[in-house]
């Protein structure tokens, strides 16, 4: 067996493990689904399973603002069966992937890409059913699908997958967009700008204050730093708050009191936290310069900016970035302003 052959092997392989695993946990969730199971996904994916079919019958879809994109791709498109929505996903998915897989060299370094991407146990997991993060997942899988390839089809498929998961998502792309048409020099000065003006809204906020108090409800032994953030941001200072918000959330459980007793979702994103810690001691190790003028982390620095806003963030808002961030640790300067792939 000659070179390429035997890494579209090992492309395949990884592709039909993904494949496998993801079958399970569909056939495994079908309890969770249609009794009380107990669950690995998300609880979200449930509410969005049992009320879809009401919702969008009512054109209510308005209404239910923060889900209306779930309930479109479930009810709408996937006609409420889980099935169908498995089999969209997983198609884009292997599509996006393998594009991906083209265009990295060298070969052994895009096949543990893909290996390190799919062995998270949160991608497959959440295509057993209607959720946020598998969308999200395939939009910011059709970024770097633009970044390596500056083809205008995969802007639309990301901003398709994005309207389908989270607005803040279309935004960002958006945001990220219109960025990249300036110089760099101009990108430093609007991101400052953007972080003044976000810092403005949120302290000039009334309804900060009650999702403050909402989210926070209980929870005070145990998040007390993290409430401080978000009164931080209250405050003005979002500009000081956001990035240990993000790394909070990057790592929450493996800091966690109640480290042996997790369980269902909880244990699942466990696992992404040590792939996402091992990720970023790798970058580090690596002394990997990270600046504005590479795209990809162009990218990050614009989603952790919007996505770290609301005063009680999760680890799984952040699931969409893990690709970004294996390739980051294996490639240098890959998204550059003046490199594709190196």
């Amino acid at each position: 067996m000659d070179k390429i052959s035997k890494y579209k092997l090992y492309l395949i392989i990884n592709l039909s493990l993904f494949l496998i695993i993801s079958l399970f946990f569909y056939e495994y969730h079908d309890d969770y689904y249609y009794g009380s199971g107990l669950n690995y996904i998300v609880d979200d994916s449930k509410y969005y399973f049992n009320v879809s079919k009401e919702i969008y019958a009512n054109l209510n879809i308005i209404i239910h603002g923060n889900i209306f994109g779930p309930i479109i791709f479930f009810e709408g498109i996937s006609n409420g069966s889980r099935m169908v929505y498995f089999i969209i996903n997983i198609l884009f998915l292997f599509y996006a992937f393998i594009n991906i897989w083209k265009i990295f060299k060298p070969q052994v370094y895009r096949n543990l890409m893909l290996f390190l991407i799919i062995v998270n146990p949160v991608m497959a997991i959440s295509l057993s059913g209607p959720n946020k993060e598998i969308t999200a997942f395939i939009a910011v899988l059709f970024i770097i699908n633009y970044i390596l390839d500056r083809k205008y089809i995969y802007i639309i498929f990301a901003l398709l997958f994005a309207f389908l998961a989270r607005l803040e998502l279309v935004l960002i792309i958006f945001g990220f967009l219109f960025f990249v048409k300036f110089n760099n020099n101009s990108k430093l000065i609007l991101f400052l700008i953007l972080i003044v003006a976000i810092s403005m809204v949120i302290a000039n906020t009334f309804g900060y204050v009650d999702k403050l108090y909402t989210s926070f409800s209980g929870r005070e032994g145990s998040l007390g730093f993290v409430k401080f953030l978000a009164e931080l941001s209250l405050s003005g200072f979002y500009a000081i708050a956001f990035i240990p918000k993000v790394f909070i959330n990057f790592y929450g459980e493996l800091l966690s009191s109640n480290l042996f007793n997790l369980k269902g979702y909880s244990l699942i994103i466990y696992f992404s936290e040590v792939a996402f810690f091992c990720l970023s001691v790798l970058i580090l190790l690596n002394h990997k310069v990270i600046y504005y003028r590479n795209y990809m982390f162009l990218f990050l620095l614009i989603y952790f900016l919007m996505y770290a806003i609301p005063p009680f963030i999760q680890h799984r808002y952040f699931l969409p970035i893990y690709p970004i961030l294996i390739i980051i640790a294996l490639y240098r300067d890959v998204g550059s302003s003046n490199a594709v792939s190196k």
